[in-house]
């Protein structure tokens, strides 16, 4: 579909922000040729939905030109939707033929989504089969919701060749599809919510979203300081990067907002014991997004979760593909989604020949 040298790259879509970011083949690996991030003037997305077209298509076109180190000029591109806005499951059925396993699934979907199945877009992939049991994962998102991203990437001249929920994309850029038989629980921070996901090669077997957030930190610090909250953004990513500063007044300003943060991520690690796998361990927690890299974030976490809290790194899995990296490592962690989008856009050809929906 796209020849010998054209490949999709990863566009990351959040209310706050786009990122991108392309990849190219240099002998048999992969790098990344171009990248970028553009910030969204307020009221252009809200809660998943785009308000203001023409402003997310001129950020869109603006992004593009000003990439580093070169402008995007590749149309085609595979574009994220919000996880708060879509619908992930894994279900089980009787092994069937695949025109009955399409209607058993979409029946079993609209048994256990809160929305009509005509007003929804369904994908679905076949995970495992045993003979006489197959695990499929299901993913459904509202048909406005998708039609408006698609709108507005092709209103900016691109060419969508898949549109996928961004988590499953952040999951794709950290974590081996084969390999890991415990499953790892990714916190992706953004700056309005946090996303996270329970998964296992691959496969989200849990997702939610929570308010606590990078807006929850920078808030803390306002009213810790007395500050606006410009000034207090500003001094937390000034905090995030001082080396000398006293952990004590770090960990006293940011208490309730790791407790919270810790209180969602136990009830999630405890649902998915009590719903869906009682008897593999959580091997880790996985933070990333751009509010990962808070000062001491993955050591408090630790002491109140007494668990192993470690920050996302590409290299369990993109490294090996992608050692000529050029993106600072202390951005890496805001453009695992993007890179995500991006190596589906690498391979998309095996992408819609493993998926059955």
């Amino acid at each position: 579909m796209f020849g010998l040298r054209k490949y999709a790259f990863g566009l990351e879509i959040s209310e706050e922000s786009i990122k991108a970011v392309e990849l190219e083949k240099r002998g048999k690996c992969l790098a990344v040729a171009s990248y970028g991030e553009s910030k969204l003037p307020k009221r252009t997305i809200e809660r998943g939905e785009i308000i203001n077209p023409q402003s997310l298509i001129e950020q869109i076109e603006k992004l593009l030109k000003e990439a580093k180190p070169r402008p995007i000029k590749s149309r085609k591109v595979v574009v994220s939707t919000p996880e708060a806005r879509s619908f992930i499951r894994t279900i089980k059925i009787p092994s069937m033929e695949s025109k009955e396993a399409e209607e058993a699934i979409r029946w079993e979907t609209e048994a256990n989504i809160p929305i009509s199945a005509d007003k929804v877009y369904l994908d679905w992939q076949k995970i495992k089969n045993d003979g006489k049991q197959s695990e499929i994962l299901v993913v459904a998102v509202p048909k406005a919701i998708i039609e408006s991203y698609y709108d507005a990437v092709t209103g900016a001249g691109l060419k969508p060749v898949a549109i996928e929920v961004d988590i499953i994309a952040t999951i794709r850029a950290l974590t081996l599809e084969k390999g890991n038989l415990a499953p790892f629980l990714i916190a992706d921070i953004g700056s309005s919510i946090t996303t996270i996901a329970i998964c296992k090669n691959q496969v989200p077997y849990f997702t939610s979203s929570i308010p606590v957030s990078g807006k929850s930190f920078t808030d803390s610090l306002r009213k810790t300081l007395g500050m606006i909250e410009e000034s207090a953004e500003k001094k937390k990513l000034e905090l995030s990067k001082e080396k000398l500063m006293d952990e004590k007044f770090i960990n006293k300003s940011y208490e309730s907002i790791i407790e919270n943060l810790a209180a969602e991520i136990e009830k999630c690690i405890g649902f998915y014991h009590e719903s869906i796998d009682d008897k593999d361990q959580i091997e880790a927690i996985i933070l990333t997004g751009g509010s990962s890299k808070i000062k001491n974030l993955p050591e408090m976490l630790i002491k109140r979760l007494g668990r192993r809290v470690v920050i996302g790194a590409l290299a369990v899995n993109v490294y090996a593909k992608c050692p000529k990296i050029q993106i600072p490592d202390d951005e890496i962690p805001r453009f695992t989604t993007p890179i995500g989008l991006a190596l589906r856009g690498q391979d998309y050809e095996s992408y819609t020949k493993s998926s059955a929906g």
